[in-house]
């Protein structure tokens, strides 16, 4: 025995041993299929020579990009493959093979896309990589040409940073390489030893420079714990999907990530599968930022326009945005759009110091600014670092109406949590002002100088003006104030930002009637019924996007929502309500805070307009169609009222993905629904309703469907399929009875109900009926539809949670007091009706019953007799 365990223990030992080894040797053989596919990949994009050639995006007809997940697929005759992480790269002697393969793949569920060229945001322009002859970063700053460093106030941050111990964080750039072996880059580099891009050397070295440059603008925005690692796609101007994929994939199988990822490149359309890549990474962790590309077109080029990816956008000196920017609706932040570069290769490897223009160093600029934020807060999700980038920039100035290039520019220090001075605080806010004001500022620490400044520049020690009495503000004026501790051994204070404005209206319109911006300070917004005389028509896009305001209220003028409108709002507990809005546009509640949005008259809602909103409950009265991921991760919502809707279809995208707080549904004409809601909800619906489930997870469906006679479609539906996660009941049996009594007094009877309200409902209804229905004779089939008679009641009693009400009938002629009478009490939630049970009584029988009830008091026993007895 003792041999048998002496022998286990050496085994264990020397399974022990190895263990390490065996690690090295998946890593080494999962490296070998790597460099396989980067040579196989290689070899196709080595026959691209013509269509590299083109100064464009250019779509590659040839090769077909699959998501094969492993399995084994037959390519049909290509003359190359390439397999990686779940996708096969497929390409054809010619364009009608390909197309041919494509139709087949798309057939069996494989999602073919065409393989596509990019390329990197380069400006055309004489200003375009300036040689600075003599400057050097570490020596030299420049305000004509650094003037960026002071914009996003980066040397204060680096600076701050310099003598603390700092966590490493990891900057991926997916570019043209990096060159590693200059001094700017000495400890600041994690290799990644590899190349997807033509030529895969095995080595991230940098053949044209442009992601040299990229990398040097993260190195210079940040200290030295923040380091850069290169992912080569591209040995010039010219970048493949199926290059950046198989890099984004690579990256996802790492068991060490990169925090941030930097791209600056430019694609007009760019592969699902990449933008997929990018979501899974986003999930585990890893922030993305984009450039918006330099066409000075409002058209954002992918990969920065998808949802998880911060847009950046290029500004210049006088913080307006760059010509050659690119911009749109889905642009975040701003950063300077002119920026020094350190520019190297393999073949010049002496570095060049450079004055650069384009979104593609306006990019990592914020990139580096995302770093710093994982830096303070390793927990933080994407879109919480995203988020503090936004709260933590100088926003653009409302009158000028730039949002469409982003919230406004980062600001490095603003993103700074350690001991600092207090923020300054002012006795007048952001907002309109009918005549001249004198500005107070006051900051919480004793000893510190106040620093401010009027013209829109940051203040600093050398640059702006010393607070000592109140600041005269007779004309449009920003102003920002920062205080500084008199020692010099704290940290300066956040920046406080306001801008006013000196007899300005509230709304700017424009000549179609647009409400295109808000320059007030209030937060609860009533839009006035005329602006300048004019009745305004609709809300511009991003008109409020980024105000911290509350309660909305628009005039019934207003019919449309343009959109972002009022996406991210900062609205917390408050309410929105039009009356007069018929259209919904894109995104325009997405991450707004409003509690409940009330459209009375709403009939079409865009894609995404409330996607990740903080709303709980929302009715859109008219709307009959619901578009896709239009309440997507709005896990707050409880109840969505849709009286008029008729069609959820199946879709890719589910109007209700991710709302885990759903409660109720009202859609009582809808004829289909998609359902995937991940929560318990009741369903108010229709008999007829046609349904398909895409739910997975704990989740269960209560269909409460309309009282019907005869066949139910649903429900034989639900029972022939025996869903363990569905219920199903109709609208029959809501209310309760109270029972009938005899009214000695007129020769009656009263049948009693009372009703436990349903305020979800209730509450959002536009008319809420308490009535009866009833037939003379016994029946069972009883509703509004059928009945003799309908009689609304008269009177409500509310108690609590209960509304009582009470159906009287007078003056029982003798010759029909043996008559039934069949009664079910409703209530009408607009147009649909819940009931009570069917009481079946007639005067006799309640009468009797009366008689012979004990508990019934002897002076109503008598006065029962005496009217039954006035009968015989």
């Amino acid at each position: 025995m003792k041999k048998m365990l002496s022998l286990l223990l050496s085994l264990i030992l020397v399974m022990s041993t190895f263990a390490p080894m065996n690690c090295v040797i998946a890593s080494a053989a999962s490296q070998i299929e790597v460099n396989r596919a980067t040579d196989d990949l290689a070899e196709m994009l080595s026959e691209d020579e013509k269509l590299l050639s083109e100064d464009k995006s250019t779509v590659v007809n040839r090769r077909i990009i699959l998501k094969t997940d492993g399995k084994n697929v037959d390519t049909y005759n290509s003359t190359m493959s390439v397999d990686m992480y779940g996708y096969t790269i497929v390409q054809y002697e010619n364009i009608e093979s390909a197309s041919v393969a494509f139709s087949r793949f798309d057939a069996l569920g494989y999602e073919p896309v065409y393989d596509k060229i990019s390329v990197f945001n380069e400006v055309d322009e004489e200003t375009s990589d300036y040689e600075l002859d003599g400057y050097s970063y570490s020596k030299y700053r420049d305000e004509k040409y650094e003037w960026g460093y002071a914009m996003c106030d980066i040397d204060e941050a680096v600076d701050y940073y310099k003598y603390k111990v700092n966590r490493e964080v990891v900057v991926g750039v997916i570019d043209s390489g990096i060159q590693y072996d200059i001094n700017l880059f000495k400890n600041r580099v994690v290799r990644s030893n590899t190349d997807f891009s033509v030529k895969s050397s095995r080595d991230e070295m940098d053949d044209f420079g442009h992601g040299t440059q990229v990398a040097s603008t993260v190195v210079m925005c940040t200290p030295s714990n923040v380091k850069v690692q290169g992912f080569k796609v591209s040995n010039d101007n010219k970048i493949t999907d199926s290059s950046v994929l198989l890099a984004l994939s690579y990256i996802k199988n790492m068991s060490k990530r990169p925090d941030v990822i930097n791209m600056s490149f430019s694609g007009t359309d760019m592969d699902s599968h990449i933008e997929n890549e990018i979501n899974e990474l986003t999930a585990m962790g890893v922030v993305f930022v984009g450039s918006a590309g330099n066409d000075g077109v409002e058209n954002v080029t992918f990969p920065a326009s998808y949802d998880n990816v911060i847009a950046v956008s290029g500004v210049d000196k006088d913080n307006t945005p760059s010509s050659f920017s690119n911009y749109g609706n889905c642009i975040d932040i701003a950063a300077p759009g002119r920026f020094t570069t350190y520019k190297a290769t393999r073949n010049s490897p002496s570095p060049k110091y450079l004055y650069s223009s384009g979104t593609s160093f306006s990019a990592p600029i914020v990139a580096a600014a995302a770093a710093i934020v994982r830096m303070e807060h390793s927990n933080y999700s994407p879109y919480d670092v995203k988020k503090r980038l936004l709260e933590s920039c100088i926003p653009f100035k409302e009158k000028d109406c730039f949002k469409k290039y982003g919230k406004g520019v980062v600001n490095f220090t603003n993103l700074i949590d350690g001991t600092r001075c207090k923020i300054v605080n002012a006795n007048y806010q952001s907002g309109v002002y009918p005549s001249e004001i004198s500005v107070k500022l006051e900051c919480a620490n004793t000893l510190v100088d106040i620093i401010y400044t009027t013209d829109g520049t940051l203040p600093t020690l050398k640059n702006g003006n010393k607070y000592t009495e109140p600041v005269v503000i007779s004309e449009n004026t920003r102003l920002i104030a920062v205080a500084y501790e008199r020692t010099g051994s704290v940290f300066h204070g956040k920046f406080f930002c306001a801008d006013y404005y000196i007899g300005e209206q509230e709304f700017i319109t424009d000549a179609n009637g647009a409400v295109v911006a808000y320059l007030g300070g209030k937060k609860d917004v009533a839009v006035p019924d005329k602006i300048n005389g004019i009745a305004p028509l609709s809300i511009a896009e991003n008109c409020f996007r980024y105000c911290d305001v509350c309660n909305v209220s628009l005039p019934k003028s207003v019919k449309n929502i343009g959109d972002f409108a009022f996406a991210d709002c900062n609205a917390v507990a408050c309410n929105f309500s039009a009356h007069g809005v018929r259209t919904v546009g894109k995104n325009a509640f997405e991450h707004s805070g409003f509690n409940t949005v009330i459209l009375e008259n709403c009939t079409k809602v865009e894609e995404n307009a409330f996607e990740n909103a903080k709303l709980q409950t929302v009715k859109l009265g008219r709307l009959t169609r619901i578009e896709n991921s239009t309440f997507k991760n709005c896990k707050m919502l409880q109840t969505a009222y849709l009286p008029k809707l008729l069609e959820c279809s199946s879709s890719a995208a589910s109007p209700f993905e991710n709302c885990t707080s759903l409660k109720t549904l009202f859609v009582p004409k809808a004829t289909s629904l998609h359902l995937d809601i991940p929560s318990e909800v009741n369903l108010y619906v229709n008999n007829n309703l046609s349904i398909d489930f895409d739910a997975k997870g704990d989740y269960k469906y209560n269909f409460i469907a309309q009282l019907q006679n005869g066949i139910s479609k649903l429900r034989e539906f639900l029972e022939k399929h025996s869903f363990d996660h569905c219920t199903y009941k109709d609208s029959g049996n809501f209310a309760n009875t109270k029972g009938a009594q005899i009214r000695a007094t007129d020769s009656g009877m009263r049948f009693g109900f009372n009703w436990s309200r349903i305020d979800e409902l209730e509450n959002l209804a536009n008319n809420v009926e308490y009535g009866f229905v009833l037939n003379y004779g016994d029946t069972d089939m009883l509703d509004i539809d059928n009945a003799q008679r309908k009689i609304k009641a008269e009177k409500t009693l509310k108690d609590d949670n209960k509304t009582s009400f009470n159906l009287v009938i007078k003056d029982v002629p003798v010759n029909q007091r043996d008559t039934v009478v069949s009664v079910r009490a409703y209530v009408n939630v607009d147009g649909w009706y819940f009931y009570s049970p069917i009481v079946k009584r007639s005067y006799n029988q309640v009468a009797t019953a009366v008689l012979g009830d004990e508990e019934v008091d002897d002076t109503v026993k008598l006065s029962v007799s005496e009217v039954m007895a006035e009968g015989e």
